[in-house]
């Protein structure tokens, strides 16, 4: 099981996956990529799997993100997953600035 800064990270990042409405294949392969090498606990994956289903408020999460090293960790792979599907949308390209502001 994870810790709870690193939860939240992934959280935000499923909530991005959603940012332009759609949450393409390519950007759900991403994250089930990178979710494959953490050891989530039954309840964490179940909450992720929610997530994806259905979108989170991103500023909600990420008032709960502290830690300055998954903040930063969480802006890198923002940038990847905004580019997966080779669309920076708008409404990403937004949230995406929101993230660098902190």
């Amino acid at each position: 099981m994870i810790g709870e800064q690193e939860f939240i990270k992934w959280r935000c990042l499923v909530a991005l996956a959603h940012a332009d409405g759609i949450v393409q294949d390519e950007e759900a392969s991403f994250i089930e990529k990178h979710l494959a090498n953490v050891s989530l606990s039954s309840e964490q994956a179940a909450i992720l799997e929610q997530d994806l289903a259905s979108p989170q408020k991103l500023r909600l999460l990420h008032e709960g993100l502290v830690d300055s090293a998954q903040s930063r960790h969480l802006i890198q792979l923002a940038f990847e997953l905004f580019w997966v599907d080779l669309d920076f949308h708008k409404a990403e390209q937004k949230l995406f600035m929101y993230l660098r502001q902190g």
